[in-house]
């Protein structure tokens, strides 16, 4: 079945509450395409919420109270590559941003 035809599976990996509600609503009130929002306020819950599959991208935050900058990404990318990461991030810096999608990253939002 192609991902259009059901709910997207997002894992929003933000410890920020506010950010994380206001993101979930935005997602949420979707029409098309529908989206379903997870989340994990640390990248260990993070991790351990893409073990079993079932995501079909992660957004995530790079400052986490348990991993900051830009081995946040590698981690979360090292458990589970097959999934697209989208970062975002508070800071606007370029340089980490280029170095993220050169590395495999789909995309880096501030």
């Amino acid at each position: 079945m192609p991902i259009t035809d059901r709910p997207i599976r997002v894992l929003l990996v933000e410890d920020n509450l506010e950010h994380s509600e206001l993101l979930g609503r935005l997602l949420g009130g979707s029409e098309y395409p529908l989206f379903t929002v997870a989340a994990a306020a640390t990248l260990a819950e993070g991790i351990r919420m893409t073990a079993g599959g079932g995501r079909d991208i992660v957004l995530l935050d790079l400052t986490l109270p348990d991993s900051a900058g830009v081995s946040t990404f590698h981690r979360m990318n090292e458990a589970a590559p097959d999934v697209p990461i989208v970062i975002l991030s508070g800071v606007s810096d370029v340089t980490a941003a280029i170095e993220l999608v050169q590395k495999g990253a789909q995309d880096y939002l501030v």
